[in-house]
């Protein structure tokens, strides 16, 4: 059956089924021309700041900056190579320095980029990243930090928390303990990332700038697959995409005859299904994850169905075959009233 199958496949109606290395090959032939047209188009729309495109028309270009200033103003971002991304430290210094600056810069009302600033304060600090008691009054019970003292040796919860005595051994932190409150600051910078990406302006950014990127993906991919999948084969005899030119192959009804308009629409609405699928999803590896899922799926269709059909042709009553200059299949009625298919 199938792949394993060494024999020559023919139909009820006479046609020949090409092998699954030649059903392969014009697919590959078609994707690879397909992602050709949009990789190129996609370069030509997208606003790499080059040159004026759609994509800065649309928006594109200010919806990235808006969401990157908002990123890197708040000190929890990097560009590091122009690619924003989270930050990664070697000491608890670090991050300490980091949530610092996104308390005491950032979400303050005088920072000109935070739409919203919460405006925290030093026992806001204390009490949300050390985790101390908002006033003296209360036990401390932190496993790293206490109160730091004021003039008059007594602590003082308007001042921000230090380290607690106990730890140093001869005035020092040992590794061990380093390497904790590294640990520990970077679960608080975890937090402050969620809280960060939680923020109503956060969200509205990045929903408009997915759906500006989405709108650019599908005027990139659309386009190409309409006029490589749907246009050609309409416009073809024998319903040939370029891959079955070049491979000798036709799409045909399964019952012999020319494959109807709406049925040859019909073979692209998965693909339709798939890209809008894959584009609203916001993770990249869940995206490639969906495409790769129904390529695989119908190509397992191809490989073990005895007709080497895809899925896409079970949705559309279609099937591929070899194109060995055969003619359709024409019913005639004859006198009883009865169809009768003939060559």
């Amino acid at each position: 059956m199938g792949y394993f199958s060494e024999n020559t496949i023919v139909t009820e109606t006479g046609h020949t089924i090409p092998s699954f290395l030649s059903r392969l090959a014009s697919s590959a032939v078609d994707i690879a021309i397909t992602v050709a047209f949009s990789i190129a188009i996609f370069f030509l729309i997208y606003p790499f700041g080059y040159f004026p495109t759609v994509g800065d028309a649309i928006g594109l270009k200010e919806a990235t900056q808006n969401l990157h200033d908002y990123q890197l103003s708040s000190y929890l971002y990097t560009d590091e190579n122009d690619v924003i991304s989270y930050i990664q430290k070697d000491n608890y210094e670090g991050y300490e320095e980091i949530l610092q600056n996104y308390y005491f810069v950032y979400q303050q009302e005088t920072n000109e980029v935070n739409p919203s600033p919460k405006n925290y304060s030093v026992q806001d600090y204390n009490h949300n990243v050390l985790f101390l008691p908002l006033t003296t009054d209360f036990v401390v019970d932190s496993p790293y930090f206490e109160f730091a003292k004021g003039e008059d040796g007594k602590p003082d919860a308007s001042k921000i928390g230090v380290v607690r005595e106990a730890l140093y051994v001869d005035g020092k932190l040992s590794e061990e303990t380093k390497q904790n409150l590294k640990y520990y600051f970077q679960r608080r910078y975890d937090e402050a990332v969620e809280e960060f990406n939680g923020e109503s302006y956060v969200i509205s950014a990045s929903r408009t700038l997915s759906g500006l990127t989405v709108v650019i993906e599908a005027m990139s991919v659309m386009p190409p697959f309409i006029v490589f999948y749907v246009v050609l084969p309409l416009a073809s005899e024998k319903r040939k995409t370029i891959g079955k030119r070049i491979m000798n192959q036709a799409t045909i009804d399964i019952s012999g005859q020319k494959l109807k308009w709406y049925w040859v629409l019909a073979r692209s609405v998965i693909f339709i299904i798939t890209f809008v699928l894959a584009s609203f999803l916001d993770n990249i590896v869940a995206s490639i994850a969906v495409l790769i899922t129904v390529f695989l799926v119908s190509l397992g269709f191809v490989t073990f169905s005895r007709k080497r059909r895809a899925l896409h042709d079970y949705l559309a009553r279609s099937i591929v075959v070899k194109d060995d200059g055969f003619e359709y299949l024409e019913i005639k009625k004859e006198e009883d009233g009865e169809e009768d298919i003939k060559r």
